[in-house]
């Protein structure tokens, strides 16, 4: 008897997982062929960070922000006693895409941008550098409206 209440037990199991598949044996499959076909993001998406060095005012407050340090951010002053930048480092390896550096940013100049195809087999090239290596950027003059 206890084995024929078993076995009752494993076969209405049994047609409740079957019930499972039939229902979806007659649906429309959502399956993309990716790379050919992209699922279209939100607009809240949170992918590659992106920065607009020509808005920058070098605050710092990106990096201050990040929980995981992954921005490095040098500077120094002019003769004139204006912000140059001379690094601007992003390593991606360590991003958690929280977007707590793009909340804190006053010039909206730090966004975090739709990509997030960043298959490599280097980790350096996850390291984006927005300042090329050996020069130095104004910052932004908030004031002026530019950067002179």
């Amino acid at each position: 008897m206890k084995t024929l209440l078993l076995w009752g037990r494993y076969a209405a199991a049994l047609a409740s997982g079957l019930a499972v598949t039939l229902k979806y044996l007659f649906k429309p499959a959502i399956t993309l062929q990716y790379p050919d076909q992209k699922r279209t993001l939100p607009k809240s998406f949170r992918g590659l960070l992106h920065n607009d060095v020509s808005r920058c005012i070098v605050c710092t407050l990106c990096a201050d922000a990040c929980p995981v340090d992954c921005i490095a951010i040098d500077r120094y002053r002019n003769e004139k006693n204006k912000f140059m930048m001379t690094k601007f480092d992003i390593d991606m390896v360590k991003c958690i895409y929280c977007g707590l550096c793009t909340e804190v940013c006053p010039t909206e100049c730090l966004t975090m941008s739709g990509g997030y195809e960043t298959v490599t087999d280097r980790r350096t090239e996850l390291i984006l550098r927005f300042v090329p290596a050996g020069q130095a950027v104004p910052a932004f003059d908030m004031a002026k409206g530019g950067a002179k």
